[in-house]
């Protein structure tokens, strides 16, 4: 086999790149050495997006490429779906460590606490998202890819 010499620069940054991650579809994620994170889609001259802005600790990312579990103030965990790049932060119930770890499916994030280890088991959608929702909170889908609270709706 030979290699083509052929390289195309997709983005600079300006601070040393700690981890690359495979991302969604035509994305890789970005681990800068100050913990930032960022997507980035694979095409010349891609500007990168933020997914998480740079903390104390290393966030960690899962096997599949699907989630991203991130550390943040008092070690609260925010849990970014790579996919939608949608976030949202787990309630802070115990006295954390910085012990941290991420299932291959995803599914289950394990967190250090003083003695012991706290796993949090992640909700998934099922393939009818519509139902799943109703069932989960008064929240609509509105359109293709937005999600609204019904007072945001209008009504014919």
């Amino acid at each position: 086999m030979m290699w083509d010499q052929h390289l195309v620069e997709i983005t600079r940054f300006s601070k040393p790149i700690a981890q690359v991650a495979v991302g969604r579809s035509g994305h890789v994620v970005i681990m800068l050495v100050d913990h930032d994170v960022l997507s980035v889609e694979l095409v010349p001259g891609a500007r990168p997006h933020r997914l998480i802005g740079g903390g104390q600790l290393s966030p960690v990312i899962s096997a599949d490429g699907l989630t991203l579990v991130a550390p943040g103030n008092g070690l609260q965990l925010t849990i970014v779906e790579l996919a939608s790049a949608m976030r949202w932060t787990l309630p802070q119930m115990f006295a954390a460590t910085q012990t941290l770890s991420v299932s291959p499916s995803s599914r289950r994030v394990v967190q250090g606490a003083y003695g012991a280890l706290m796993v949090w088991t992640l909700p998934t959608t099922a393939t009818d998202f519509t139902a799943w929702l109703e069932e989960q909170s008064n929240a609509v889908k509105h359109g293709d890819d937005v999600l609204a609270w019904p007072w945001q709706v209008r009504r014919p």
